[in-house]
């Protein structure tokens, strides 16, 4: 269930056009090591390669908080927690005693 989570029932993962632009470095990656292309070059490469797809996995990380936070936002459940912790909150902040009552 890794990956897929509460937070996306039955979401499908597609990639812009940006995000797949990895495969293409990688075809390429693996094309300078096949031509036996020098080896700091293929190092640079295999950097750039790196850096796209952690860009990809921010993309994708961002993507699925959104539509966690989206799902929570209409849920009334989610919606009443949200309200009973910030009245708590509220009553602890207004509070001129530590929170841990007097003396500490």
């Amino acid at each position: 269930m890794r990956g897929k989570g509460p937070c996306l029932p039955g979401a499908v993962l597609r990639l812009s056009p940006d995000d797949q632009c990895c495969s293409g470095q990688v075809h390429d990656l693996t094309t300078m090591a096949e031509q036996d292309r020098d080896r700091l070059d293929i190092v640079d490469e295999v950097a750039a390669v790196s850096e796209a797809l952690r860009a990809v996995a921010l993309t994708l990380l961002e993507r699925h908080l959104r539509r966690c936070v989206d799902m929570v936002k209409d849920d009334p459940v989610a919606a009443r927690l949200r309200l009973a912790f910030r009245h708590k909150n509220d009553q602890v902040l207004s509070s001129t005693e530590p929170a841990g009552g007097p003396g500490l």
